[in-house]
């Protein structure tokens, strides 16, 4: 008697192999996959997960958006709003940009983080196409194209946050 007949017949032991394998694959996949997370993410991941996603979305640079939505609004609060009047994470003035990019924004209010995020984000890639520079085109984002001073200040906290990341 062989050994081949020994072990029973020719599709248990192919079997056997199958899952052999297939519980192999399952202790190496699950070697590779990230460690479950037991706290929900903070206000600022949040944010720059969904700054991330429309900034993918709209074809402008992600790392930017996400440095302009932390010098704007650092805690990733939606409900911010500054002196001026601008809201959110990406702190869109409603005044100037309530009613824009509504076919890809959807519409309503600015506070929403995906709206806001959509929006701002489409608001500085607009700025980018249509100033020279990209420190022309964050300067007017910002609203400070013919303040040098005020420019400044911003372009370097916007600097240290591309640094930082």
């Amino acid at each position: 008697m062989s050994y081949a007949d020994a072990s029973g017949p020719e599709w248990l032991r192919g079997l056997g192999y199958f899952l052999v394998l297939v519980v192999l694959a399952l202790l190496l996949s699950s070697c590779n996959s990230p460690v479950p997370r037991n706290t929900p993410l903070s206000l600022s991941e949040q944010r720059d997960s969904i700054v991330a996603a429309e900034a993918r979305r709209a074809g402008v640079p992600v790392g930017l958006s996400i440095a302009v939505s932390h010098v704007e609004n650092w805690t990733g609060d939606s409900m911010a709003v500054s002196p001026r009047g601008a809201v959110g994470i990406m702190q869109v003035l409603p005044k100037f940009w309530q009613h824009s990019f509504e076919e890809e924004c959807g519409c309503g209010s600015l506070f929403p983080r995906k709206r806001n995020a959509c929006v701002g984000v489409r608001v500085l890639g607009s700025y980018l196409k249509q100033y020279k520079t990209t420190a022309q085109a964050l300067r007017a984002y910002h609203g400070s194209l013919n303040y040098h001073k005020a420019g400044d200040a911003y372009l370097a906290a916007l600097l240290d946050q591309l640094i930082a990341d």
